[in-house]
């Protein structure tokens, strides 16, 4: 649990996870909600997206799109 051990990640922090749609994303953001956390989750494109948020604690209160050229 390196969130809560390494990060030391407290409730009420914010937690950005890049990749959110992959599988070590989408732990980091159920993970991260477990915690207490806000968490911001990023991905490639609405459709990766919109994937994370289908999963448990994947109602995260930021989904941010990433394109590919930026």
């Amino acid at each position: 649990m390196a969130l809560s051990w390494r990060a030391r990640l407290q409730p009420g922090e914010t937690l950005l996870v890049t990749g959110a749609a992959g599988g070590v994303g989408l732990t980091a953001v159920e993970i991260g909600k477990l915690i207490g956390a806000r968490v911001i989750a990023s991905a490639r494109g609405e459709a990766k997206l919109a994937a994370a948020r289908t999963r448990p604690g994947g109602g995260a209160p930021g989904y941010v799109p990433r394109d590919r050229h930026g």
